[in-house]
């Protein structure tokens, strides 16, 4: 008797296997990635992935930067943005926190996701 097979899908089953017509299951052999294949991948992410994270990163801190000179610019005249606004030194403290809270509790995080996608 000819021992055909068909796939069986089971979102239960975490092992893949094989269902023949005698009822008895074959286990299918996996093949995982080698060292090097595992080293290509991760470079060819890193070539992907990296200049965009530096880049989000330029223009955050640039953003940063930004804000803090547009506070002190033209501050003599009284033509900096604090007063072209009519914002209070509380309402500026404020807009500041608005940019420095998300940086300040996502930046560790980011650190720590480049620091486990790399090797």
């Amino acid at each position: 008797m000819a021992s055909t097979s068909f796939s069986t899908s089971s979102s239960s089953s975490s092992s893949s296997s094989t269902v023949r017509k005698d009822g008895l299951e074959k286990e299918r052999h996996i093949s995982f990635p080698s060292p090097s294949e595992i080293r290509r991948i991760q470079r060819k992410f890193d070539v992907r992935i990296i200049p965009w994270l530096c880049f989000t990163y330029l223009v955050m801190k640039t953003d940063a930067n930004n804000i803090t000179n547009s506070a002190i610019m033209n501050a003599e005249k009284k033509h900096d943005i604090k007063s072209e606004l009519n914002l209070s030194p509380n309402q500026w403290n404020w807009v500041i926190a608005c940019f420095f809270y998300p940086y300040a509790f996502l930046e560790p995080a980011s650190t720590l996701m480049m620091k486990k996608t790399t090797y």
